[in-house]
């Protein structure tokens, strides 16, 4: 399975990075139990994994873009609310500093 990094890239779909990324969601709220982290880590590749399958043809790759919205809808549909704003202001604040990035290499 393909993923399409902001890049324009194309890489193998990685989802030891996607648990990666929910660690770190998780990890602001030590109050949920270790097995319901990994449960919703579980589900949440899950849904990622059939999703991406559905657009494996090279004119609608998945994005790394929609990759991050499934992680979010997943998070709140399956009733982790503030992980999922957590993940939205972090996912916020980076795609911000992307743009400085740019705006101050030119």
């Amino acid at each position: 399975m393909k993923i399409q990094k902001r890049s324009g890239k194309v890489v193998d779909f990685d989802e030891v990075k996607i648990e990666i990324v929910l660690d770190k969601a998780f990890s602001d709220f030590p109050e949920i139990d270790t097995k319901d982290v990994k449960k919703a880590k579980s589900s949440i590749v899950s849904v990622i994994r059939e999703d991406a399958a559905l657009h494996q043809d090279s004119d609608d790759l998945f994005s790394v873009e929609d990759c991050q919205d499934l992680i979010q809808s997943t998070l709140r549909k399956l009733g982790y609310r503030k992980v999922a704003n957590k993940f939205k202001e972090v996912r916020e604040e980076r795609a911000f500093n992307r743009e400085l990035a740019v705006v101050f290499d030119t």
